[in-house]
């Protein structure tokens, strides 16, 4: 997932046909999923301009809908600035690892000439890579996006996102976790009495659940020898070592 902060700063570069744009960062998927996201986004969810990918060992690809395979006759990278120099139909070009061609003049001129192309017809050229040090005849160009690592309420609806596809896949609903010190009134999830004597709790049940009010277990008392049906492993502890159902862990 990426921070909503660099999703808007893209989206606004794509809508005002910025040249270039520049996205460093380690992690490819991530920036070619923000591009992505970004175009959409300015297209209202469809209908905008082509996103498309380049490397030098695949050729160019189109990304935001499925055309197939790659234009392998595209992997040269003077190529395929000439293709988008020439090119009628304005649309989002990311370019993979270009840096090692700043050293031709040639694909430095190309993608000067895209990127000063009347606004009109004029695709926006997003390089990604780890690190980018742009030609100085290209600096005042391009524009700089720094990809920020998700916030903590981003890395939570992360996490969120996950267990709800792993529900909708699986067919399991989602259900709490107990707290140590606690244990379900039924003997589900938490309780060694939902398992076989000697293993873990792992099994969860959808149906409603409270604390166990009675148990001793959840406020430490009982003996280690002899359990209630529904108690909590993780509130007992003898010798240092957690008792689960009569063995020890």
């Amino acid at each position: 997932m990426v921070p909503d902060g660099s999703r808007d700063d893209v989206a606004a570069l794509i809508a005002a046909r910025t040249p270039i744009v520049v996205l460093e960062t380690a992690d490819e998927a991530a920036a070619l999923d923000l591009v992505v996201r970004s175009a959409l986004r300015v297209a209202g969810g469809g209908g905008g301009r082509p996103v498309l990918r380049w490397s030098v060992t695949d050729g160019l690809r189109r990304l935001d809908v499925d055309l197939g395979g790659a234009q392998r006759h595209n992997t040269d990278a003077s190529t395929v600035l000439r293709t988008i120099v020439e090119s009628a139909v304005p649309a989002v070009y990311i370019l993979l690892d270009l840096h090692p061609w700043f050293e031709d003049p040639v694909v430095v001129r190309l993608l000067k000439d895209a990127a000063q192309a009347p606004h009109a017809n004029r695709s926006t050229v997003v390089l990604v890579s780890r690190s980018v040090e742009l030609p100085h005849e290209l600096e005042h160009l391009a524009v700089h996006v720094p990809v920020a690592f998700p916030s903590v309420a981003e890395r939570a609806a992360i996490v969120d996102d996950t267990i709800a596809q792993f529900a909708a896949t699986s067919g399991r609903s989602r259900t709490s976790t107990p707290r140590p010190g606690t244990c379900w009134s039924d003997g589900s999830l938490g309780c060694p009495a939902a398992t076989s004597r000697g293993s873990r709790a792992g099994r969860s049940s959808t149906t409603a659940r409270s604390p166990c009010a009675t148990c001793p277990w959840s406020s430490g008392r009982g003996s280690t020898r002899s359990r209630p049906t529904a108690c909590c492993p993780t509130s007992t502890r003898r010798s240092g070592r957690a008792t689960w159902s009569g063995s020890t862990a």
